[in-house]
């Protein structure tokens, strides 16, 4: 089983420890240990989250729309080869007979 290791609670006259040196600047430093909870959300950061994902949304739904439009197009493209090959195929008959006419 997996230990974790709690935050020690901080006392009313206890002073944060926060290193410019530090990669998370006291966000979770708390009297020299991790905090379990995360750090509060700004609304600006809040906002530029909800930016970013209905972003990513519509990039996605557009990405899904061309896919789906490419594979309609394949579609098409197998339909249309196949009527080329017949038409082909029609024209070397009528060919070949009016050689035969023409002998």
């Amino acid at each position: 089983m997996k230990e974790t290791r709690r935050a020690r609670p901080r006392k009313a006259n206890q002073k944060i420890s926060i290193s410019i040196d530090d990669p998370f600047c006291g966000v979770y430093d708390v009297g020299g240990f991790l905090e379990e909870s995360m750090a509060r959300k700004s609304k600006l950061m809040k906002e530029a989250a909800e930016r970013i994902g209905s972003a990513m949304g519509r990039a996605n739904r557009t990405a899904h729309k061309v896919a789906k439009a490419g594979v309609v197009a394949k579609k098409e493209l197998e339909q249309i080869s196949k009527q080329v090959e017949s038409l082909k195929k029609q024209l070397q008959k009528t060919t070949k007979r009016l050689r035969k006419a023409l002998a």
